[in-house]
């Protein structure tokens, strides 16, 4: 990497001869006035300076201000959703950069795991009433509707959740899929293919800017590793999952039915 060239404290630039030679004018200005002129010289001087940091500071709040109505015009042009008045927020400095580290959801599938999932998983459809459909902006035609009253419908977080899903069962085809026929790998391949497209959308719709960095953990590794000490604003997923779980579909248990 070239080295940043800096300017040493003996270089010279015409800034500096500006800044010399009106030192001098001043100087010369100075010697030549009246106390009362010198006096008036200055104050002129600090009325200009401190009108000139009014008019820097108001720009700066007519800019912030700029950038405040504008995510607040395109945030209300966002299409409604039944959970966005319930969702909470939290600093989040979770990340995944150990790739010998497990979380429950994550390694070689387990009975545990399998089980963190289906928690996961479980209040992913919710009956929308037709109201909320028709609030949310969906097509109302062709509605499929839920017994007990309302439509089916998920969030889309939920669905995002599917499709990671769906590519894990299809890394660990031969635990999730052992006796997979050709045809059903074809379709596969056709869902995977659109669950890939649906995270793509999501990941830059969203576009996390927390920065990453990379360093040598061990001489042998023929890369530097993936580091990161990013905090990022994230929504709390309880505050999600307890609206989706009050939404949930009633299921009557075998002995009601």
């Amino acid at each position: 990497m070239s080295s940043i060239p800096f300017l040493s404290r003996g270089d010279t630039s015409i800034d500096d001869e500006e800044s010399t030679q009106l030192s001098k004018r001043e100087y010369d200005y100075q010697e030549k006035s009246q106390a009362g002129e010198y006096k008036y010289f200055t104050w002129t001087r600090a009325y200009i300076v401190l009108l000139n940091l009014c008019i820097v500071v108001l720009i700066i709040g007519i800019s912030k201000a700029g950038d405040s109505d504008g995510i607040s015009s395109l945030n209300n042009r966002r299409s409604w959703s039944p959970v966005q008045d319930f969702v909470e927020y939290e600093i989040n400095e979770e990340h995944s950069t150990d790739h010998s580290k497990h979380t429950k959801y994550s390694g070689f599938p387990t009975p545990e795991q399998n089980a963190a999932w289906s928690a996961l998983m479980k209040p992913i459809f919710f009956n929308a009433s037709f109201d909320e459909l028709r609030r949310a902006g969906e097509s109302l035609e062709n509605l499929a509707a839920v017994k007990g009253g309302g439509y089916a419908a998920t969030i889309g977080v939920y669905h995002e959740l599917h499709c990671l899903r769906q590519l894990r069962f299809y890394l660990f085809h031969k635990t999730y899929y052992p006796n997979m026929t050709q045809a059903q790998e074809l379709y596969l391949h056709g869902h995977l293919d659109h669950c890939i497209e649906t995270l793509r959308l999501t990941i830059m719709c969203h576009g996390n800017t927390a920065i990453y960095s990379f360093a040598w953990e061990e001489s042998k590794l023929t890369k530097p590793a993936t580091q990161s000490n990013s905090r990022s604003v994230c929504a709390k997923w309880n505050s999600i999952e307890n609206w989706a779980r009050s939404r949930s579909p009633i299921r009557k248990a075998k002995s009601d039915t």
